[in-house]
C-alpha cells in the first residue's frame, strides 16, 4: 500500500486477518486498519497506562498493546454466556491497580460487579472480590453492564431491565437503573436516595432504563452519557444527573406531550426506529493529543448497531452529525490518549448471512486514523478464497479517498481487461486456475494505492450437502417451548458425513436486527434448544437454525431452516372511552389488538385512575383474570379478549386556585399586585411571552393559594416544573424550595394524604428571563403523575372580618343578658398605611357585622353609632377614637372583632341635621350641603348610604360655615340617607331624593 501513515500504522497493516469485510465510509482524510478478527467482543476500555483492554461475551478478557492484540488473553473467566448474557463491562480504578468486571454468573440467574487486581496484561482470578450481586433476572436479554469511573472516584453502573420492564420504576429493585458505589464496593452516603431507600436500593443514582448497555464520561467535565437502547420507537442518548428518572416503561424517546414520571429527565438525543434501532457505543473526544480536525473536539461519538453508522453530538449545542458509515454491527468505540480512536464491530456470522449475528467469533477491532489526505486507502485487501471446481470466485476491495477513483485489477501481476470497478469476479474456476494471485490498483487525481495480492486455490473436491430434516416449515413454537433439531450431510467423495463433522447453531431474529439464540454445537445430528418465555415481546420475530458440514478437505457449506412463532391475538377493551395500557412499556389506545407470540409473558400495566370529562374512574379489575392493575400474563394459543374495568368515583367541585401576580423588582412579591384570578389548574408554559396584558414578560411572580383535595388515602407526591424558581407547601409545611434560576426542571415532595379533606396549598413562583414554565402535578400508588385537576382544587377567598356591636350595660366588657345590640352602626376597614376606607358594613338588628372581600395587609376598624343612640364613648375593643387594634387579614383568613359603646347621657339626638341645609332635595347632578360653625371639630363627617345600608360616600368636611358639593354621577336613582357626625357623635340624620 503506497501510502505514509505512522510507524504503529504501518505495523497495524502487517497484522490484516482476512474475514467478511466491512463497507465502511469515513470523512475524506481519514482512513482505518484493522488490528484483529474473530473475536467475540461486547466492549473494551483503557487502564490507566494506556493500554486498551477488549473484553468477549464468553468471558475472555484481551489487550491490544501498541496496536497489537496479545495472543495471550488476560483473563479467562467463567461466565453464563447464553442468549444476550455474558460478560459486559470493563472499567478500571483510576490509580489502584483494580479491574472492575460485570458478568452473569453461571448458574445463578443474575449479573455481578466484582473487583480483581491486575499486572500489566494479567488479570488474577483469584483475587476476584465480589462487590454487588444484582438481582434475579426475567428473562436472558437486557443485561446493560456498561461501567466508569467519575471524577467523584465513585463506580458507575448501568443495570438493565432484565427483560422485566416494570422493574425499572421499582424503587426495591436495582434493575433498569444506575447504580453509583464506592470503589470497595460500599454504599456512597450522598446518593441520591440515601436517605429514602433502604439496604442495597440506596445504590440507586438514576433510573427508568431499558437497557443502557453502552456509557461514557467526558474528561475534564464528568459528564457522564449512557446510551438506551430502546423499545419499539426510540433510542436515546442521555446525561445521566443524580436522582433522575428517565422514564422506562412509561415513556420511551423525547417526552413530547406526555405525563412524565416525578423528576423526569429527557434524553440528550433521541432518534426513531425510522434512523436505527439499537444505540450502541460511546466515547467522548477528549484525547491527551488530539489529532482529529478540531470541530471533533469534546464531540460524543456515538453508533448504531443495526443502523451501521457512526455520528456525533456536540454537547453544548446539542448538534449531530454524520461520522462513518457502512460498519458491520458496530458495538463499541474507544478514543485512544494519542488521538486515535477504535472502534469495535460484531460482525456477521460465517457461512450464513452477512446480516446475521450471533455469539460465533466473527467480530473485529479498527482503529481510525486521521491522515488528512484525500488520495486512495486501501483500507481492506481482497480476500484469498478456496473454492471447488465450477464455483465462482470474488474478490473485493475495500478503499478510502477522494473521488473519482478508478479500478484496475491484475492476475499474476498482468492486467485483466474490463475489470474496473471494487468487485472482480471470476466465473466457474477450473483447478488450472489453482494458485493465480488477484490485486487492486486503486488511483485518484491525488495518488495512487494497491492492494495486497489475493490467492486463488481451486480444487476438484465437491462441497459436502447438508440438509436440515426437522423441524420442517410447517412447525410452529411456543414461548418457553423446546424446538427440536435434526440433519444430515452427504459428501460426493466421502458419502454420509459422520456427525463430528456436523456445526449447528441458532440465531434469534427481531425485526431488522438479531440476538444470538445458541452457540456453536458440533459432534450432533440432533438436538434442541429451549426458547424463553420472557423477554422480547413482538410478534415479528423467529429462530433460524443453521446447519454447517465440513469434509476431510475443510470444504464446508451452510443452509439453514426458519422456525417461526404461533401467534395469537389478545384483544383488549375497557367499559370506558379514553383508556389507555401500558403492555410491556408500550402504550396502547384502548380497544386494541396487539398480536403476541403464544407463551410469552406480557406484562400489563393498567392506570390506576382515568379521567374522562369531570368524572374520574378508579381500576377495578380485569375480568375475570384478577384485581392487581399489574398481570403477568402467559399469551395463549388462541385469542383472547381482556377487558379492563373501572367504576366511577366522586370528584371535588374545585374551581381552581387563587393566582396573584406581582411585579416582582426583587422576586420577593414586595413589588405591585398586578393581577389577581383564579386559575383552573396550574400548567402554563407561556415561552418568552407574559401570562396577561398587566404582566411583564419577564421579572414577574406569581402566588397561588387555596385548598388541594386528595382523591385516596395514601401517600401523594406533588412536583413541580418550573423554569425559573418554585416553593411550595402543603398543610402549611413546605416540601420544596428551589427559589433558583433554571431551565425546565422537576422538582418534588411527599405527604401523607386522607381523601376528602382540603388540605392549605401554596405555590410561589419567579420568572427572571427566558422561557416561563410553571406547573403543579401529583402521582400515588393510584393516580399516574399528571396535572393536578380543576375538580380537586379551591380557590383562596380574601379575609374575612366579623364580629359584634352593642351597648354596653353592665361591666363585663362581653355580650351578656342586659347589653343592648346596636343597630345600624356603621363598621369600617381602614387601610393602616393610607388609613382608607376599603370596606364597610352596617351592624344587624343583633349587632352583627361582617366585611368581605379585603385585600390581605394590615388594617383597623372604625365604628360609629348612628344618630339617635345616644351620647356615648366607646368602650371594650375601642379607642378614644372609635377604632379597634391593628390587625393583620391574610387570604382565608376569618379575623372576629368585637366592640362596645357605653351611655354617658341619655338619648336626646336629633332626628334630622338642626342647622344643616341640604339642597336641592330632589337632587340630580349635585348635591349642596351648608355646615353651620357650631362646636367646631376638625372632624366633622358625612356618610351617604343607599335603602341597603351600602355607604356610597364618605367625607370629612371642612370647618366654618362652607357649602359643600357632592358629585352625585355615580349615584344610582333613589332614596339615600345622609348621616352626619361631629367627631364621633352622631348629630344628625335626613333623606335626600336622587332622581335623573
Amino acid at each position: 500500500m503506497n501510502v505514509k501513515l505512522s510507524s504503529s500504522a504501518a505495523i497495524l497493516a502487517a497484522f490484516f486477518f482476512m474475514v467478511t469485510p466491512t463497507y465502511a465510509q469515513l470523512p475524506s482524510g481519514f482512513v482505518q486498519v484493522k488490528v484483529a478478527d474473530e473475536l467475540n467482543p461486547t466492549g473494551m476500555t483503557l487502564s490507566p497506562d494506556g493500554h486498551l483492554f477488549l473484553i468477549e461475551k464468553n468471558g475472555v478478557v484481551r489487550v491490544v498493546d501498541n496496536g497489537v492484540l496479545d495472543p495471550i488473553p488476560a483473563l479467562n473467566l467463567p461466565v453464563d454466556d447464553y442468549n444476550e448474557r455474558g460478560l459486559g463491562g470493563i472499567t478500571f480504578h483510576p490509580t489502584e491497580p483494580f479491574v472492575y468486571l460485570y458478568y452473569t454468573v453461571p448458574g445463578a440467574n443474575r449479573n455481578r460487579i466484582s473487583r480483581f487486581d491486575y499486572y500489566n496484561h494479567t488479570i488474577f482470578p483469584q483475587t476476584e472480590e465480589i462487590l454487588l450481586d444484582l438481582d434475579p433476572l426475567s428473562g436472558t436479554i437486557h443485561n446493560a453492564g456498561a461501567m466508569v469511573f467519575g471524577p467523584d472516584g465513585k463506580l458507575y453502573v448501568s443495570v438493565g431491565d432484565g427483560a422485566a420492564a416494570n422493574q425499572a420504576q421499582n424503587t426495591k429493585s436495582l434493575l433498569g437503573k444506575i447504580l453509583r458505589l464506592n470503589p470497595d464496593g460500599s454504599i456512597p452516603t450522598d446518593n441520591p436516595f440515601y436517605n429514602t431507600y433502604t439496604g442495597v436500593y440506596r445504590y440507586v443514582y438514576a433510573l427508568g432504563f431499558r437497557n443502557s448497555f453502552t456509557m461514557a464520561i467526558q474528561p475534564g467535565t464528568g459528564r457522564i452519557y449512557a446510551n438506551d437502547v430502546g423499545n419499539s420507537a426510540w433510542e436515546e442518548v442521555n446525561a445521566i444527573l443524580p436522582g433522575k428518572n428517565y422514564g422506562w416503561p412509561q415513556v420511551e424517546g423525547p417526552i413530547g406531550g406526555g405525563n412524565p414520571p416525578a423528576n423526569y429527565q429527557d434524553p440528550v438525543y433521541a432518534y426513531s426506529h425510522a434512523e436505527g434501532c439499537s444505540v450502541i457505543g460511546g466515547t467522548f473526544y477528549n484525547p491527551t493529543v488530539s489529532v482529529f480536525p478540531p470541530a471533533y473536539k469534546g464531540r460524543y461519538f456515538f453508533a448504531d448497531y443495526c443502523g451501521g453508522y457512526i455520528k456525533t453530538i456536540d454537547p453544548t449545542t446539542g448538534a449531530v452529525n454524520p461520522f462513518a458509515a457502512g460498519l458491520n454491527r458496530p458495538i463499541a468505540l474507544q478514543t485512544m490518549p494519542g488521538g486515535d480512536m477504535y472502534y469495535i464491530v460484531r460482525a456477521g456470522l460465517g457461512g450464513g448471512s452477512e446480516a446475521d449475528n450471533t455469539s460465533t467469533f466473527n467480530g473485529q477491532l479498527w482503529r481510525i486514523i486521521y491522515t488528512g489526505s484525500g488520495a486512495p486507502f486501501v483500507y481492506q485487501d481482497p480476500e484469498s478464497v478456496r473454492l471447488s471446481a465450477g464455483e465462482d470466485a470474488r474478490f473485493e476491495v475495500f478503499v478510502l479517498g477522494d473521488p473519482m477513483l478508478t479500478f484496475k485489477w491484475l492476475r499474476n501481476g498482468v492486467d485483466i481487461p474490463g475489470a474496473d470497478s471494487a468487485v472482480l469476479v471470476v466465473p466457474a474456476v477450473a483447478v488450472s486456475d489453482s494458485g493465480s494471485l488477484f490485486s487492486c490498483i486503486v488511483t485518484n487525481s491525488q495518488g495512487t494505492d494497491i492492494s495486497g495480492a489475493a490467492l486463488l486455490e481451486v480444487s476438484a473436491n465437491q462441497r459436502p450437502q447438508p440438509q436440515i430434516t426437522v423441524p420442517d416449515t410447517s412447525f410452529r413454537y411456543r414461548g418457553g417451548s423446546v424446538i427440536p433439531f435434526a440433519g444430515l450431510a452427504t459428501d460426493p467423495e466421502e458419502g454420509l458425513l459422520d456427525s463430528a463433522r456436523l456445526s449447528w447453531s441458532v440465531v434469534f431474529f427481531h425485526d431488522n436486527h438479531t440476538h444470538p439464540g445458541l452457540s456453536a454445537q458440533s459432534g450432533l445430528y440432533n438436538g434442541s434448544f429451549p426458547t424463553p418465555a420472557q423477554g422480547e415481546t413482538s410478534p415479528n420475530v423467529f429462530y433460524r437454525i443453521y446447519l454447517n458440514a465440513t469434509d476431510a478437505n475443510g470444504f464446508s457449506k451452510s443452509v439453514y431452516q426458519d422456525v417461526q412463532p404461533l401467534i395469537s391475538t389478545l384483544r383488549v377493551t375497557a367499559n370506558i372511552p379514553n383508556a389507555t395500557l401500558q403492555m410491556d412499556g408500550t402504550q396502547y389506545d384502548l380497544p386494541a389488538d396487539v398480536l403476541s407470540v403464544a407463551g410469552i409473558r406480557r406484562q400489563l400495566n393498567a392506570p390506576p385512575s382515568i379521567v374522562v370529562g369531570d368524572s374520574l374512574y378508579l381500576f377495578d379489575s380485569y375480568l375475570g383474570l384478577g384485581a392487581d392493575p399489574f398481570l403477568d400474563l402467559v399469551t395463549p394459543d388462541t385469542d383472547l379478549v381482556i377487558q379492563l374495568v373501572y367504576v366511577a368515583i366522586p370528584v371535588g367541585s374545585g374551581t381552581g386556585l387563587l393566582g396573584r401576580y406581582f411585579d416582582a423588582p426583587n422576586l420577593d412579591f414586595s413589588g405591585d399586585l398586578l393581577l389577581t384570578r383564579v386559575d383552573s389548574i396550574v400548567d402554563f408554559d407561556w415561552g418568552n411571552d407574559a401570562p396577561d396584558a398587566t404582566v411583564p414578560d419577564d421579572y414577574f411572580s406569581v402566588e397561588w393559594r387555596g385548598f388541594l383535595e386528595p382523591l385516596f388515602t395514601e401517600e401523594l407526591t406533588l412536583s413541580t416544573v418550573t423554569d425559573d424558581g418554585v416553593r411550595l407547601w402543603i398543610d402549611g409545611v413546605q416540601i420544596i424550595d428551589k427559589w433558583i434560576p433554571q431551565s425546565p426542571t422537576t422538582h418534588s415532595g411527599k405527604f401523607n394524604a386522607v381523601a376528602g379533606v382540603r388540605y392549605p396549598i401554596r405555590m410561589q413562583f419567579m420568572e427572571i428571563g427566558g422561557g416561563a414554565v410553571a406547573r403543579l402535578q401529583w402521582q400515588s400508588q393510584r393516580l399516574f403523575n399528571s396535572v393536578v385537576p380543576q375538580s380537586q382544587l379551591y380557590p383562596s377567598r380574601p379575609g374575612v372580618v366579623s364580629g359584634k356591636v352593642w351597648i354596653e350595660n353592665t361591666t363585663s366588657g362581653v355580650f351578656e343578658a342586659g347589653d343592648v345590640p346596636m343597630k345600624n352602626a356603621v363598621v369600617s376597614a381602614h387601610n393602616s398605611q393610607t388609613n382608607v376606607v376599603v370596606s364597610y358594613d352596617l351592624t344587624d338588628a343583633d349587632g352583627l357585622y361582617r366585611i368581605e372581600n379585603v385585600p390581605d395587609g394590615l388594617y383597623y376598624l372604625s365604628v360609629m353609632n348612628l344618630p339617635g343612640s345616644g351620647n356615648l364613648k366607646p368602650d371594650a375593643g375601642l379607642d378614644s377614637n372609635s377604632r379597634t387594634p391593628l390587625f393583620v387579614l391574610d387570604l382565608d383568613v376569618d379575623t372576629v372583632l368585637n366592640a362596645s359603646f357605653r351611655v354617658i347621657s341619655a338619648a336626646s339626638a336629633p332626628v334630622t341635621a338642626s342647622g344643616i341645609r341640604v339642597f336641592p332635595n330632589p337632587a340630580a347632578a349635585q348635591l349642596h350641603i351648608v355646615w353651620p360653625q357650631t362646636s367646631p371639630s376638625a372632624n366633622r363627617r358625612l356618610l351617604a348610604c343607599d335603602v341597603l345600608g351600602r355607604v356610597v360616600h364618605d367625607q370629612i368636611l371642612p370647618t366654618g360655615g362652607l357649602a359643600v358639593q357632592v358629585d352625585l354621577s355615580n349615584w344610582h336613582p333613589g332614596l339615600y340617607r345622609l348621616l352626619f357626625y361631629n367627631g364621633q357623635t352622631a348629630i344628625g340624620v335626613q333623606s335626600v331624593v336622587v332622581e335623573r
